[in-house]
């Protein structure tokens, strides 16, 4: 009589129409797997569906046996490749989010540009250990001193997300990054603003004019350096739900050098009230031109966005300017995303939280899907907030303050 590698039974007390459970014997261990539902009251057919089951797991092992003389680098790269890894499709079949794809492609850049080069080309994916993962992680470390620990953390995530997918989808008979604990990076919290200084750089003459006006959409509505780039005239129209006009920016793109244009950061479109002399300053920038899908801040040679570091090189002499010398800047992490901080922190007294919100593009669980489900009151709201705010009547090195 031949010994089966799996059971069947009845949980429980057995009554009328109580369903068989099987389970799977490991040959390695001699332990049996975690019991699964045949759905099923036959004892005959569970005991078919559990032999099926047997052969089937059976067959995922000696794939595992195959795979584990695959080399690291094969194995990842291959997991990496956008066309055939189930870790991607899987990932682009649960979320088809644009940034999901952008985040796949940055992890894939951190492994090539910093792992690569430290994993011996002969090593298999059999083979590495918990021990090699800690090494590879400590090399990272010192080969790059000036990496944060924190992007040091996201360069070995491209190497620990594939090899725990592939342990918990058994392409790899054990996970060998059990024990692996990312650094703790010290938070350096971005800095903010005094209303003082934020009153200079608005009636700053800045060389820069176009660089001038990003900083002020920036300061005005606390949109990100990606969406102010990826800003179309398009984009730029007044809200017509409202009973009154309100001038607003439609934010449904952001845009890097690296990835294009791609979906805001947390997936979410939504529109923004700006004020009025803002909004004509910015359909001032079309000149004469009728094509609303060009770029609000577009380089002339390509009629692409322009290049952030162009934005932030103004932004930075005019800190300077104004007497924010680069180590000062550097003490207080002083950054362009700073000017968001304090359009939040100018606004948060004034408006309720969960509209503030919605405007600012921060995520959370009661976040509508899109920008039109922001209502009127809203957004008047908000305009009215940005008025106390800033009491700005002016722009363009023609500013007054009221």
């Amino acid at each position: 009589m031949s010994v089966r590698n799996w059971c069947v039974f009845i949980r429980g007390n057995g009554g009328k129409g109580s369903k068989y459970y099987y389970s799977i014997k490991n040959p390695r261990t001699g332990k049996y797997l975690s019991h699964l539902s045949t759905r099923t009251s036959s004892k005959r057919e569970a005991e078919k569906i559990a032999a099926r089951a047997y052969d089937l797991y059976i067959a995922e092992l000696n794939k595992v046996k195959l795979r584990t003389n695959m080399t690291l680098i094969s194995f990842i790269e291959t997991m990496y490749n956008e066309d055939e890894s189930p870790l991607y499709l899987e990932k682009r079949e649960h979320n088809s989010n644009a940034l999901q794809s952008a985040h796949f492609r940055t992890q894939k850049s951190y492994f090539k540009r910093y792992l690569l080069k430290l994993i011996p080309k002969e090593m298999t994916i059999g083979k590495i250990t918990p021990y090699d993962i800690d090494q590879l992680q400590h090399a990272v470390r010192v080969n790059n001193p000036l990496l944060t620990l924190g992007t040091i953390n996201a360069i070995m995530a491209s190497l620990i997300s594939p090899l725990k997918y592939a342990a918990s989808k058994w392409m790899i008979p054990k996970d060998p990054t059990e024990g692996y604990r990312p650094y703790k990076p010290d938070r350096k919290i971005t800095g903010i603003f005094t209303s003082d200084e934020v009153n200079q750089l608005i009636k700053l003459h800045w060389d820069d004019e176009n660089g001038k006006l990003a900083f002020l959409l920036a300061i005005h509505t606390g949109m990100r350096m990606g969406e102010i780039l990826a800003l179309r005239y398009s984009d730029i129209q007044p809200w017509l739900g409202s009973q009154r006009f309100i001038p607003v920016v439609h934010i449904s793109h952001s845009f890097s050098k690296t990835h294009g244009l791609k979906c805001p950061k947390n997936g979410k479109s939504r529109i923004v009230p700006i004020p009025e002399w803002l909004w004509k300053e910015l359909l001032a920038l079309a000149g004469d031109s009728n094509d609303d899908t060009k770029f609000v801040f577009a380089s002339k040679q390509t009629g692409k966005p322009v290049s952030d570091k162009i934005i932030r090189k103004a932004f930075e002499k005019a800190l300077e300017q104004i007497g924010i010398t680069s180590q000062e800047r550097e003490e207080r992490n002083l950054r362009f995303h700073s000017t968001r901080h304090y359009f939040n922190s100018a606004l948060a007294p004034l408006v309720q939280n969960e509209s503030l919100r919605k405007v600012i593009g921060h995520s959370s669980s009661a976040m509508t899907e899109h920008y039109h489900h922001t209502s009127d009151i809203e957004l008047e709201m908000i305009a009215k907030a940005q008025s106390q705010a800033f009491q700005t009547t002016s722009c363009l090195g023609k500013e007054v303050i009221a």
